[in-house]
Formats: structure tokens, sequence, C-alpha cells
């Protein structure tokens, strides 16, 4: 029995759940005879459905809080000062980039608001960071985005409307395009030193029925990363210490990697080397992973490949929150 523990307390956290959870079982077995093989599927099943429901708890989250983004730059798009045409690409003094300054110290969340014209010029940009801080915006003045993926879409009417496993009722929302998390090169030549994970939600602007425009708003991708966090802190309070846990993008790639205790540190990391988007959960073979991309919710034990231990993994995949379809 001893060896068995031993050998036992090598293993991971999650491994160490549902080993123990057997040997709990086998000891009242052996003692009165009473208790069914069953019981350690019981508590298998057990741990199963709560990774899963934190797994659903978090995609959930993420859903609500994107939504939020979702109708923004529309909203933001119909500031009465939007349309004073003596305001459009002023450097200095433009008050739609005060109104912008205002959105986003509100929301806490946005890196860059920028309006261009239908040519791809730029009328106006933020002039300050979340904190209230003077940023150098300058630059993005010059600039011109008629090959930027966000401008050619909602040029076109290309809204995102719906996902692949987008749930039924979270397809009503439009007028808005989605761009994927990705390293925007505008937020690291502003904000330096920052790795500059971006996702993009850009609109088109109307003054009396007439297009003046298009306004795209520049994500915090932190916002997600900080929900995972989140859950970490809430699994890591149930004693779950060595949970990992990570998102992934349309074909099983990875976007968020939070592994505390084989990183060492509780803060995100970015590995733009080795890890985010370039390893690929789903064609590396891991089923958890190929299960979530293929829009299936559940869980499964499993032996984790890299660190030799056996994990119970639960998973689901977006799916959309109050009419907003989610992401892939």
């Amino acid at each position: 029995m001893n060896r068995m523990v031993n050998k036992i307390f090598r293993l991971g956290i999650a491994t160490k759940l549902v080993v123990l959870f057997a040997i709990f079982g086998i000891v009242p077995m052996a003692a009165v005879g009473y208790l069914g093989a069953s019981a350690t599927g019981e508590m298998e099943t057990a741990a199963g459905l709560r990774v899963q429901a934190m797994a659903e708890t978090i995609g959930d989250k993420i859903d609500r809080n994107l939504f939020e983004r979702y109708g923004d730059p529309q909203s933001f798009g119909l500031n009465r000062i939007v349309g004073e045409r003596y305001h459009w690409y002023s450097k200095e003094n433009n008050a739609i980039a005060s109104a912008m300054n205002q959105y986003v110290a509100t929301s806490g969340i946005y890196y860059l608001t920028i309006l261009v014209d239908p040519a791809g010029d730029v009328m106006a940009v933020n002039s300050k960071d979340a904190k209230g801080n003077p940023i150098d915006t300058t630059a993005i003045y010059s600039k011109k985005y008629t090959d930027a993926p966000w401008f050619k879409a909602v040029e076109a009417k290309e809204f995102t409307t719906r996902q692949p496993f987008t749930s039924p009722g979270n397809d009503t929302a439009t007028g808005t395009y989605i761009e994927d998390v990705h390293v925007d090169e505008d937020v690291k030549s502003v904000y330096l030193g920052d790795d500059g994970l971006t996702l993009g939600f850009s609109a088109p602007v109307y003054v009396d029925g007439d297009l003046i425009g298009y306004w795209t708003n520049r994500v915090k991708f932190s916002l997600v990363e900080e929900i995972v966090q989140s859950a970490y802190q809430e699994l890591k309070g149930a004693g779950w210490m060595g949970s990992e846990i990570s998102l992934l993008g349309d074909k099983g790639q990875v976007i968020v990697d939070f592994d505390p205790s084989n990183q060492g540190t509780e803060d995100m990391t970015h590995d733009f080397e080795k890890t985010l988007f370039k390893l690929n959960l789903a064609d590396n073979g891991v089923e958890t992973a190929k299960f979530a991309v293929a829009g299936k919710t559940g869980y499964q034990l499993a032996l984790h490949d890299g660190k030799d231990i056996w994990q119970m993994g639960g998973y689901t995949h977006l799916k959309g929150a109050l009419g907003y379809p989610g992401m892939n």
C-alpha cells in the first residue's frame, strides 16, 4: 500500500485526484465487502463533470464579455461629434479623439479606437490609454487601411453573424466584423514593449444615412486571459493546484497556454517561439483538443504526453451569448 501511495504522489494533481478516489473506494471494499467497483467510476465521473463545467463556465464568460464588445463600434459611431467634419483628420485638439479617450478610459480594455474614411485614411484615433496617460498615435494618421482585413470586410459588409458552432438564437447580432486574436503591429508601435495580442471589432459609421467611414476597436486580449486566470484561482482554491487551461483557435492552435505549476508563475506568459499560434494540440493527437475543435462538450481522462501523467480534461467550444455569435 505504501509503495502505491508513493507512486501516486509522484504524479500530477489531476492524477492524484482520480487515483486517490480509487484507493478510497478500495479500502471499504476490502473491509466490509460492500462498495461496488462502480464507485471509482462514479468519482471519476464527478471529477470529469467538474472540469467540464469549468470549461463551459470559461467559455460562457468569454462570450458574454465579447458580446459587449460587438456592439461598441456601432454605438461609438453614433456620437454626434463624429459627424462634425471640421474635426476630421486633425492630429491636435481633435474632439473625436477626445470622445475616444473617454470610451477607452471607461471600458479599460481598448488599446486603440480608430476612425477611417471610405478611402482608408485616418480621421481620428485615441490619444490616451485606458489609464488616461498620453500615448503617441500621431503616426497612425499617416497610415492607409484599405488593405487591412477588417477594412475589406466592413467595406464589403461581411459582418460576423454566425460561427460554425453558434447556438440557436445567438445569430441575431449583425453589423460588426470580428478579427480573431493576433499580434497587432499598430498596438506594438504605440505601446512599446507590449506583445500586442489583440482582438478586432469593426463596423461602418453612418451619419443621416450616409456612410462616412469605418470604426475599429483594438481590444486587449488580456480581457480573455484574465478570465482564464480567474478560473485557475477557483480551481486552485478547490485543491487542484496542478490545473492547466488552454484556449485554442479554430484548427487547434494554442492561443492561451496557462499552466502555473509547470511555468513557475501565475502571470500570463506568451511563448511565441514554440507555443502561441504554433503548437497545434489537435494535430498532435490530443483527444480533448480534437473534440473541442469539433464543437463538442465533455471530459476525458487521458495521459499527458509532455508530463507523462494522467489528467482529467474538460472541453467545450464557444457558442455565443445574448444573440452574439461567439468566436471559432
